[in-house]
């Protein structure tokens, strides 16, 4: 509901809602509102102790209309003074925040005011917060009145608020993350975005917003809005609601661990519990007691005692001792024995530890964490080399190649004669900057076995490989960004494959001159992008450089194809006798050899990857090359489609017109081609290269763009690109590629 909407109502309207939903900004954006609108407007924000004192609430209303009346408190009968004082304030708008903290004979009164028909025109706007055991005041018979309640925000919401906050678009892990802590609470999502920024892991290039480390937990400041009602608390209601953020996994056992751990009667426990719910700090539902946001719990750990925090987790870990089922989530206990220290038996704590950290293949950063506490515990000195190698792993996922070294070489230096053939080997990969364990992928594109979230850099080549082009073009910026672009290929060269099949061989230009890359990692998509604008020397060129120094499968696919096309004899003998593995050799003998029997192998290799782009290539060569049975191009061209590459689309056309397999109608072909040609002047091609892009001569270019003007309206290539990169380009509100171009 709008600010507009909330001025427009009845006598009375309660804003109800839990703590931090939003519903002191729902009153402010309400009470500026009246405001712009010349409205007389009354803000008052009221206290818990206000609700004890009589009157106080009149008070402080008949002080703020009249400051040269009487001093000192209301004294009943005030009805009469308030109505009097409120008809010479006639449209007197009324914002009272923390309404359900008014005292009783305040609210009667001011009831009786909005409800006397003879009495002054105005209107009262509250916030009740629910939740916390403060009942919602009831309107009295005859006063017009309505609630307005406000709920946490639905996923959509939530992402939106982020976009408003950082004025950039959420990746999907940060978008995820803030999920994930907030649950839609708009106080949580600012305390998590602050968390995140106050400790360097929020990254923001190009309109978009993502995470360094997406495993990483934002600490929240202890200074934010969302602890405010934690502060509010005494101190053992205080204590009680730390020991119940790190306990409440327990369920309904919590109250008696947090008793346990505190050394506090369970009386005092549940008074303490139940005043920190009608701060709105914790809740309880179904017996069991829990912290209202997961970014609250996070805020209400960080202000732990190092005593606090090695009591609690040694109580923890001892009723997980007594029962393992209690707490199913796999990291709660090594987390908890990390933080238990010396406090809890040494030798099981080691066994634990060390099982947890070995399982924790897909998570270096929790293997080291855990690995490190083994070591401080056993003096091991496989405890410590097996604590820097996930150290310097997880530094490595994170794009800090420079920290590998750091946390490497000092731990290498001290236990040299320690260290077993493959600890060796691991330590030498990382410092050559390969990770000692890949994530493994499933068919479908998907980590098959992932104990934490992937870094920027990985997430992108797995978007990109499972055919999800938007996330993966935006995760390739936020990885340059962040320093993680050093991947297999590196992110530059995925991002400029999406934008030259996009459609944007410039944009793709200017990314990969700015990648701080060697030459042969970019060699496979430069080259590409050369063919694209129909310089086939220079892809040549490209390619054979590349191959000197190192010779990959996609290298040598590429060129055969690209000698193929030349008639280059030479690069053709090569590539058949290069000696490649079984995927990219079927692809080679396919091209050069004009193998039947390779191109069906390579396509049925290519659909077992479940890639869609990469399928959607093999398929367009089958055919190309050996005449591979066209109807699949209907198939390739339905999966360029979802990925937006209108101009391989184009030249998938072309193809097919040659196969007399058509793929597309006219109109389509006409709507699709218009959209392609507009979208290549927008990224700033010259009349020559429009024609090698759309494999056109410069003459049909010209008259393609005269007949596109006509059509459009457009008068000028400046106007036709200003629509293509606002995103109106088309029909009415029709967007080029899925969206606004960036």
């Amino acid at each position: 509901m709008s600010a507009v909407d909330l001025l427009s109502g009845p006598a009375l309207t309660v804003v109800t809602g839990p703590a931090g939903v939003g519903r002191s900004h729902a009153l402010r954006l309400a009470a500026d509102a009246a405001a712009r609108q010349g409205t007389p407007v009354l803000a008052l924000r009221l206290a818990p102790e206000d609700r004890a004192e009589p009157w106080y609430l009149v008070g402080r209303v008949l002080a703020a209309l009249n400051p040269s009346g009487p001093s000192g408190r209301a004294v009943e009968p005030p009805a009469a003074t308030l109505t009097g004082l409120l008809r010479r304030r006639a449209g007197l708008v009324l914002v009272l925040d923390d309404a359900q903290w008014a005292d009783t004979e305040s609210v009667r009164v001011l009831r009786d005011v909005l409800a006397d028909p003879a009495g002054p025109a105005i209107r009262c706007l509250a916030a009740v917060r629910t939740g916390g055991g403060a009942p919602v005041p009831r309107p009295r018979p005859g006063l017009a009145a309505r609630v307005v309640p406000l709920r946490p925000r639905p996923p959509d919401d939530t992402d939106a608020l982020v976009a408003r906050l950082l004025r950039a678009t959420p990746h999907q892990d940060l978008a995820a993350a803030v999920r994930r802590y907030a649950v839609g609470v708009p106080a949580a999502v600012d305390a998590v975005l602050t968390g995140y920024r106050a400790a360097g892991h929020l990254v923001l290039a190009d309109g978009r917003a993502g995470l360094r480390d997406p495993s990483a937990v934002p600490v929240i400041p202890p200074g934010h809005q969302l602890l405010r009602p934690v502060h509010r608390l005494g101190r053992s209601a205080r204590a009680v609601a730390r020991a119940l953020a790190v306990l409440q996994p327990f369920g309904p056992a919590a109250p008696a661990l947090i008793a346990r751990a505190l050394d506090l009667p369970p009386e005092q426990v549940r008074r303490q519990l139940a005043t920190a719910r009608t701060e709105g700090v914790v809740r309880t539902r179904s017996g069991c007691w829990t912290v209202t946001t997961p970014a609250l719990a996070l805020g209400l750990v960080a202000g732990h005692g190092p005593y606090e925090r090695r009591r609690i987790a040694q109580v923890a870990v001892e009723a997980l001792c007594d029962d393992p089922s209690a707490v199913p989530d796999p990291h709660y206990l090594p987390d908890r024995l990390v933080e238990a220290g010396g406090s809890v038996d040494p030798a099981r704590a080691v066994a634990l530890l060390r099982e947890a950290a070995a399982g924790a293949g897909g998570s270096p950063a929790d293997a080291a964490r855990w690995w490190a506490a083994a070591a401080d515990l056993s003096g091991s000195a496989t405890d410590h080399v097996e604590a820097a190698l996930s150290g310097a792993a997880a530094a490595l996922r994170r794009g800090l190649r420079d920290e590998v070294g750091r946390v490497l070489e000092p731990v290498l230096a001290a236990y040299a004669d320690d260290l077993t053939p493959g600890q060796h080997t691991e330590a030498a990969a990382l410092l050559a900057g390969t990770t000692r364990q890949r994530d493994a992928e499933s068919g479908d594109g998907t980590p098959s076995r992932v104990a934490a979230p992937l870094p920027l850099a990985d997430r992108c080549l797995l978007d990109f490989r499972a055919g999800r082009w938007t996330a993966a073009l935006d995760g390739a910026v936020l990885a340059e960004a962040a320093g993680q672009a050093g991947t297999d290929p590196p992110v530059a060269a995925v991002a400029a494959q999406v934008l030259l099949a996009q459609g944007r061989p410039n944009r793709a230009r200017a990314v990969l001159d700015a990648a701080d890359q060697p030459a042969h990692l970019l060699a496979p998509a430069r080259a590409d992008l050369h063919r694209a604008l129909g310089d086939a020397r220079a892809a040549s060129g490209v390619l054979r450089a590349a191959l000197d120094r190192f010779a990959t499968a996609e290298l040598w696919v590429l060129a055969a194809e690209l000698a193929a096309e030349h008639y280059d004899a030479g690069t053709v003998r090569a590539a058949r006798e290069a000696s490649l593995s079984a995927y990219p050799e079927a692809l080679v003998r396919m091209i050069v050899d004009r193998d039947a029997d390779a191109a069906a192998e390579a396509v049925r290799r290519a659909r077992a990857l479940n890639q869609p782009y990469e399928l959607a290539r093999t398929l367009e060569r089958a055919v190309r090359w050996v005449g591979h049975d066209p109807t699949a191009l209907a198939e390739a061209y339905q999966i360029l489609g979802g990925l937006g590459a209108l101009l391989h689309r184009s030249r998938l056309r072309q193809l097919a017109r040659e196969h007399d397999a058509p793929v597309a109608g006219r109109a389509e072909t006409v709507a699709e081609g218009d959209r392609l040609l507009a979208v290549l002047v927008a990224d700033g091609l010259s009349n020559r290269e429009l024609a090698a892009a759309t494999q056109n001569s410069e003459k049909s270019v010209e008259g393609r763009l005269s007949r596109l003007f006509a059509r459009t309206g457009y008068r000028s290539r400046v106007e036709l690109a200003t629509a293509v990169l606002a995103g109106t380009f088309g029909t009415g509100a029709a967007t080029v590629n899925g969206g606004p171009a960036r």
